[in-house]
């Protein structure tokens, strides 16, 4: 339907992984696709390889159309209505939508699965899409993140495995934002709901209540023979489900759901589990870590039995997952000794889950995090939950607050933030990449074992390169250092540089 009237897609803010993740969709439905960000990412340059034009900076030369009633301008919320094309745009007489606007007309196409929540839509999101390319199901698919290419295979059947893809089967898997009650603009089959607390009091100043109502209205768009599967665990998903007139099937730890999960204990950076669904059972091995990532198996493999999946095939599917890029992911691990991760985590409950996880799995490390705060708005909010949970590491490094476009204000930042969590754990704050280096260097070169953790949404994430880069020449230092004392009689005592 969508290409029966429009030839030409031009994104403002391109560059975001849910806005590039549309970019892919239009060039796979055959249009134009142009766009812009202040700078180019490794998001725009891929979009670039496929043939997007794609511009660094905001100017009204980068909308150019030939028909302004075949061309649309999509925007993404971090974009001012002040911003320059924008206003060229209603110059030329384009139509200019929001982001989530033309994810529901996507949504048109395809029998939809929304997965929502406040924490975890990503990863549920990706390991849904991951089960139905593998079950045959070629799923059209708009994610948050980005599956880990470097595990998996680059395309499966018809479709590969980019954020936003368009394939040939009748469903289509997508993350409803909540973050500024755009989520409400869908209209999707079915839906996943994780959990529901208040983030981004940016836009919900009403509180939880507030997001609440929009979580009810937003349900009330699937049709009643749709598949609603929210979480029984989560406080604020179960006062949603109990505000649901139509079925809603619950998951999660508690007997009351409809599909359990039990775990089995840790096993390296997965768990073994067991789904339970009324009298039977399946045993898993979830390639992920954490309880919090066992109850998002779980959703899926309910949404994946309700579309009528047998239970071992989704469970060979769920095994086979490579993980999520920025979901606590495995960067470096040198000797077994010294381990980098990276993770997305920007708000207190992500801090404790991720926490919570990388001390189950690494209970002999020492745990370093680099965290970077996202938005003055949510530390300012969660300021006492942040101080609690980052101080659970054994040292803490604070860099500058990510702004998001905001200013401080009146509340706190980087400095309150050190000096509150100075009175509970060992913390220092940065201001630039070689300093933080710095600081980390007796880290790096003792023998203790040791996990740094890059967390944050911001630009934490380029300092785990950083940091891997750093380990791995001490460890070559260490290698040529033993080398050269093994010529003169001395014992050798490195077993391989990295593991």
């Amino acid at each position: 339907m969508l290409r029966n009237f429009i030839d030409h897609v031009h994104f403002i803010g391109v560059g975001g992984i849910g806005m590039s993740a549309l970019a892919h969709i239009a060039l796979d439905l055959g249009l134009k696709v142009s766009g812009s960000d202040v700078k180019v990412n490794e998001n725009t340059q891929a979009l670039m390889a496929r043939g997007a034009m794609i511009t660094a900076g905001h100017q009204r030369r980068n909308l150019v159309v030939s028909d302004s009633n075949r061309a649309v301008v999509v925007v993404s919320s971090a974009i001012p209505e002040s911003n320059v094309e924008w206003q060229y745009a209603n110059d030329l007489g384009v139509a200019v939508i929001a982001r989530a606007a033309f994810l529901a007309e996507i949504f048109k196409m395809r029998e939809g699965i929304a997965v929502a929540g406040t924490h975890g839509k990503t990863t549920v999101a990706s390991l849904l899409t991951w089960c139905l390319v593998q079950l045959g199901e070629n799923p059209t698919a708009v994610l948050g993140g980005r599956i880990q290419q470097s595990k998996a295979q680059e395309g499966v059947g018809d479709v590969d495995l980019k954020h936003g893809v368009v394939g040939a089967g009748r469903l289509m898997v997508a993350e409803a934002d909540e973050s500024d009650g755009s989520f409400e603009l869908l209209h999707p089959t079915h839906m996943i709901v994780t959990n529901v607390e208040l983030d981004h009091v940016d836009h919900w100043s009403g509180g939880e209540g507030e997001m609440q109502e929009a979580f009810h209205r937003f349900s009330s768009h699937t049709p009643f023979f749709g598949y609603r599967v929210l979480c029984g665990d989560d406080p604020g998903s179960a006062t949603l489900a109990s505000n649901i007139r139509e079925r809603v099937y619950t998951f999660g730890f508690h007997e009351r759901n409809n599909f359990r999960v039990r775990t089995l204990g840790q096993e390296g950076l997965g768990q073994e589990v067991e789904f339970l669904e009324g009298a039977k059972v399946v045993a898993c091995r979830i390639p992920l870590m954490g309880e919090h990532n066992a109850s998002n198996a779980c959703g899926v493999f309910g949404m994946l039995r309700l579309l009528g999946f047998s239970p071992a095939g989704i469970v060979e599917v769920i095994e086979s997952f490579p993980g999520v890029h920025r979901r606590m992911s495995l960067i470096a691990s040198v000797k077994g000794q010294k381990i980098v991760v990276d993770d997305y985590g920007h708000h207190p409950t992500e801090v404790a889950a991720v926490f919570q996880s990388l001390r189950s799995a690494f209970p002999a490390h020492r745990l370093v995090c680099i965290f970077e705060g996202h938005r003055f708005s949510r530390l300012n909010a969660f300021f006492k939950e942040f101080v609690h949970e980052l101080a659970g590491a054994d040292h803490v490094y604070i860099a500058p607050i990510y702004p998001a476009g905001e200013t401080q204000g009146e509340g706190p930042g980087q400095n309150e933030l050190v000096e509150a969590l100075r009175r509970t754990t060992d913390v220092s704050g940065f201001d630039v990449d070689e300093n933080l280096l710095r600081m980390l260097g007796p880290k790096i070169r003792d023998e203790e074992p040791t996990l740094f953790l890059t967390l944050g949404a911001g630009q934490v994430t380029h300092l785990a390169p950083k940091i891997e880069k750093a380990l791995l020449w001490n460890a070559e230092c260490d290698e040529e250092n033993i080398q050269s004392g093994a010529k003169h009689g001395q014992p050798r005592a490195l077993n391989g540089a990295l593991s």
